[in-house]
């Protein structure tokens, strides 16, 4: 008897697999609404905190609105922020007889996740001319400069103490903070740096305090 050969069948289940994608449909717009709901209601606190702003009289406060797409997206921000310090200390190391360098490190910066920070030597809106560096790591200077200096030894009962003039040549003001001396790499001491404007001269006392 002569085979009979019927059609494979390739969907033998069609209304499952129907099933199956309108199941996995409504799974998607319930994350997408579930995602929108998230979204309003943050719309809705940022709302209610520019109100109160507003209601305090706080006209310097700022508020944004950003949306983004793909929600995975990242979005970069840039501010200054007034109320935030910063405690700059120094190292002077006197590498040759008419010159000293000058290392700049920014003590203790505290950083939420994701932030970067530049940091200015004068306060904002003090007028004085600056330059802004970026911060990195608390034991990484942010600047280096070389200055003009000069040493002289004098006799301190049996330890004779270094004394070394730094002259400030950077065309800013450096401002006050504490420091650590070195002469030809060897640590000397330590001191305070009293504000070094523009154009003048210190003598620091490089012995131990």
């Amino acid at each position: 008897m002569p085979r009979r050969r019927g059609v494979p069948k390739t969907n033998p289940e069609p209304l499952s697999t129907i099933r199956q994608g309108t199941d996995y449909a409504i799974t998607q717009l319930e994350s997408v609404y579930q995602s929108q709901r998230k979204v309003n209601r943050e719309l809705k606190l940022l709302e209610e905190k520019r109100a109160k702003v507003l209601r305090d009289d706080q006209t310097g406060g700022k508020v944004a609105r950003v949306w983004l797409s793909p929600s995975t997206g990242v979005a970069t921000a840039t501010y200054i922020q007034s109320d935030r310090t910063w405690q700059p200390r120094y190292e002077i190391r006197a590498t040759g007889a008419d010159k000293a360098r000058l290392s700049i490190f920014p003590g203790e910066i505290s950083l939420n996740r994701g932030e970067n920070v530049r940091v200015n030597l004068a306060a904002l809106g003090s007028g004085s001319r600056t330059l802004s560096w970026q911060y990195r790591e608390n034991d990484r200077p942010l600047v280096e400069m070389d200055l003009p200096a000069s040493r002289k030894l004098e006799s301190a009962g049996a330890v004779p103490v270094e004394k070394l003039a730094l002259s400030n040549t950077t065309g800013m003001a450096i401002p006050q903070g504490e420091f650590s001396c070195y002469s030809d790499g060897v640590y000397q001491g330590s001191g305070r740096l009293a504000l070094l404007e523009p154009g003048s001269m210190v003598e620091l006392q490089c012995g131990s305090n």
